[in-house]
């Protein structure tokens, strides 16, 4: 037991501000990026503290957050349904909510816009672990339980279709 609480406060130490942003880059809301965060590391400890074996921590913290937000993900859609239930019931309107008309940040938006929107969604996640985590190919291939010929496929196809995409 003192070898996993050891490893878990290793692990915490190192990962913690990746895995926020991992979180937050995926649903831009600080406060519950921070509750996806500390349930991610609950269900780590309750894993280890079982006795369960993790020969590659990191890939499994990883893997925990990205199923607690699929998870998120599912619960969210099933609100916004109910949602826009209420809001088409209801006769309302919907606000005009352009963005910030600032080169730099319109540049910075447009491209945020287009990697939250790539299909198919494995693109965007290799491309993000890779460029904005700073993972490596054997890293990501870990955590999705994929070849690294598979990683370094999908993110070049989603390069070329973010650029594609960008030109137009």
């Amino acid at each position: 037991m003192q070898h996993n609480e050891e490893a878990f406060l290793r692990l915490y130490d190192d990962e913690a501000d990746a895995l926020y942003r991992f979180v937050f880059l995926r649903i831009n809301d600080n406060e519950r990026a921070l509750d996806i965060v500390q349930e991610t590391y609950l269900r780590v400890w309750k894993s280890l503290s079982t006795g369960n074996i993790i020969k590659e921590l990191r890939p499994f913290l990883f893997a925990t957050a990205r199923n607690i937000l699929t998870d998120t993900y599912r619960q969210d859609a099933r609100r916004q349904t109910d949602s826009l239930d209420r809001f088409f019931e209801g006769g309302g309107e919907l606000e005009d909510t352009n963005p910030q008309t600032d080169y730099k940040t319109f540049d910075i938006e447009r491209v945020k816009k287009l990697l939250a929107e790539l299909e198919p969604s494995e693109y965007r996640e290799a491309i993000l672990l890779r460029y904005v985590e700073e993972w490596s190919p054997k890293e990501i291939a870990l955590m999705l339980e994929v070849s690294e010929n598979v990683v370094s496929v999908r993110i070049n196809r989603g390069i070329k279709k973010l650029q594609t995409q960008f030109n137009s």
